[in-house]
């Protein structure tokens, strides 16, 4: 058996420094490898990349990681990656990785995931460049289109699943 803990949505800062290495301590007690799904920061600077790294630096266990479109803000997704990787994160980018853990090998996929969402949200001016309004002096929020939304949207939080697009 494997034990596996699973996170996203970090959000980590300098404010949060205690809480990140707090739960990163517990957790590693816990598990057998710990899974991290994506803004490991909260607006993609690298000093808030320093927080995951020194919270995973001494972890017994191995981490995998992707990038979100929080560490994809500050165009810093480079000083990001090598600075969590110098503690030993295994960040995947359409890429995998293996590791023997009681004997078994487990292999983990990773790949950055394309923008969510829920009914009737907008895509603020936050995030991946490809989603950011270009160079311009007036706010943008481009409205979701329905041919755009994936096919099966996944709620996690209460379990659910649809395959129908918002109503908007």
């Amino acid at each position: 058996m494997i034990r596996i803990a699973a996170a996203g949505d970090l959000h980590a800062s300098e404010a949060t420094r205690e809480r990140v290495e707090r739960a990163f301590a517990t957790v590693a007690e816990e598990s057998d490898v710990i899974l991290l799904a994506g803004d490991l920061t909260t607006t993609g600077e690298p000093d808030q990349a320093k927080v995951v790294a020194d919270a995973c630096r001494e972890l017994e266990v191995p981490v995998f990681a992707v990038l979100g479109n929080h560490d994809f803000h500050a165009g810093r997704t480079g000083d990001i990656r090598a600075i969590v990787e110098e503690a030993g994160v295994h960040v995947l980018d359409r890429s995998w990785s293996s590791c023997e853990i009681a004997g078994l090998e487990l292999g983990v996929v990773g790949t950055k995931g394309f923008i969510g969402g829920f009914p009737g949200s907008a895509l603020p001016d936050f995030g991946e460049p490809l989603l950011r309004p270009k160079q311009s002096t007036q706010h943008r929020e481009t409205k979701w289109s329905k041919a755009a939304w994936p096919v099966g949207r996944w709620n996690f939080g209460s379990g659910s699943a649809s395959t129908t697009p918002p109503t908007s």
